[in-house]
């Protein structure tokens, strides 16, 4: 007796496909678990990533509620030749105040001014303190010395810087003159305003640095962390 091949197709295949079709659903299950495992891995990535994000941040946070506030603000003093000094000619006079105005910024941050600055402030700043909490820079192609000074409020920032650059005209003027008459004079021409804000510290900075360290931190993690498995798969 022959067997038709519609017989044979109808024996071979699975009840509702054909004989590719019964193949297939085998196939499939063997490479769920592959796929799960996946998305579980990626899902567990993510989560270390946003854990650690947040962490930097909440630390970025907290680190600025509890730094010691800061205000800054600046002055700045022009330096000119006196028409009372010995110099010969106007432009000999203009040349050396361009020459000494880096020698007098740094004379700015000097006990020779600052004490005295400290002690016309009346502020309670130890040598050491005022040092650290005034800086000077001569501006570029210019003769003027910028003063910035920094306090725990805005009015003691002001009052420092202010009498910061008081006491450095004197001082070059006392240090330029020859026979009594000073070869340069200064003036303050821009008075420190009071700062409205404090200039540190500064909770956008410090979120982002938080965000980049998080960032970093968690995405390490996560690379060690699947060297680690692809290590144990293999051994």
């Amino acid at each position: 007796m022959t067997t038709d091949q519609s017989d044979v197709d109808h024996l071979v295949a699975p009840p509702g496909g054909s004989v590719a079709e019964g193949r297939l659903p085998p196939g499939e299950r063997a490479g769920a678990p592959s796929a799960h495992r996946s998305g579980r891995l990626l899902r567990a990535d993510v989560l270390v990533v946003v854990v650690a994000v947040v962490l930097a941040l909440l630390g970025g946070f907290l680190a600025t509620r509890l730094a010691p506030v800061s205000y800054e603000t600046g002055a700045k003093v022009l330096f000119t030749p006196s028409p009372d000094g010995e110099a010969s000619t106007a432009g000999q006079s203009a040349d050396l105040v361009s020459a000494q105005v880096p020698t007098w910024a740094a004379l700015a941050q000097t006990p020779a001014v600052l004490d005295d600055a400290v002690k016309t402030s009346g502020l309670s700043l130890s040598s050491t303190e005022a040092v650290d909490a005034v800086d000077a820079a001569a501006l570029a192609d210019t003769s003027i010395v910028e003063i910035t000074a920094t306090g725990p409020s805005a009015q003691e920032a002001a009052v420092l810087a202010s009498a910061t650059a008081t006491s450095l005209v004197t001082q070059v003027e006392e240090r330029s003159s020859v026979g009594g008459a000073p070869l340069t004079t200064g003036s303050v021409v821009e008075q420190p305003p009071l700062p409205s804000s404090p200039g540190s510290p500064s909770l956008l900075v410090n979120l982002g640095v938080a965000l980049a360290v998080g960032l970093a931190v968690g995405l390490g993690v996560v690379v060690a962390r699947r060297a680690l498995l692809a290590r144990r798969r293999t051994a």
